[in-house]
């Protein structure tokens, strides 16, 4: 049987094989001058912009699957990895602290007023609208979340906070 061609492209970053291929080693390496090139330069070419961009995708997974591959070696094969100069790689527990909200709750209310607690308490929409449903019979869990979001919309408690992503969109053909 004759052998596959494969073309390398946007749509390697999506590929099973993405680690082990040759061809995907190339277009990483290409990236990077890619990269490197561009970020020489004062501005980006808007013609290298596409360009670019898929090459970011490509290194950024790239890098991603490095790491994971060096997490998996140190956890699953050894407690180290040296890195030379009398340094070595290891996995390293990090922690933060958090505070539990119901045990906290009793504590902080008779410290500070409602709305002090307002301005420090976070609600996620998605926490929100799966604590509804968990609480809705079944066949209504999405009647109930939505009805619930609309009440909050209606008293003013849900609220959009807007930022710049870089997106890329469909254009007319030809620009």
């Amino acid at each position: 049987a004759p052998q596959k061609t494969y073309r390398v492209g946007e749509h390697c970053v999506y590929c099973p094989r993405f680690a082990e291929c040759p061809a995907r080693r190339n277009m990483v390496a290409q990236s990077m001058m890619d990269i490197h090139n561009a970020n020489s330069q004062p501005t980006i070419a808007v013609k290298d912009v596409g360009t670019t961009l898929a090459a970011g995708k490509c290194v950024k997974k790239a890098v991603d699957e490095y790491r994971d591959l060096l997490m998996h070696q140190i956890k699953h094969l050894g407690a180290s990895i040296p890195v030379g100069e009398g340094r070595e790689l290891v996995a390293q527990p990090v922690s933060r602290r958090v505070i539990n909200a119901r045990k906290a709750w009793p504590i902080l209310k008779k410290e500070l007023t409602d709305d002090q607690l307002a301005e420090i308490t976070s609600l996620g929409v998605g926490k929100v609208q799966k604590a509804i449903q968990a609480n809705a019979t079944s066949g209504s869990k999405k009647e109930r979340s939505e009805a619930i979001m609309a009440a909050l919309d209606t008293a003013g408690a849900l609220k959009s906070v807007e930022h710049e992503q870089l997106r890329e969109i469909e254009t007319e053909r030809g620009n």
